[in-house]
């Protein structure tokens, strides 16, 4: 995949997203 076509904004939709997913699989750890 070349990153020249990726743009900014997708590239900080997919850093939240995975930022989202991390902290909810801690949030869950946790509660157990």
């Amino acid at each position: 995949v070349e990153t020249n076509f990726i743009s900014p904004t997708v590239m900080v939709r997919l850093i939240r997203a995975l930022l989202q997913t991390k902290s909810i699989e801690e949030f869950r750890c946790s509660n157990q």
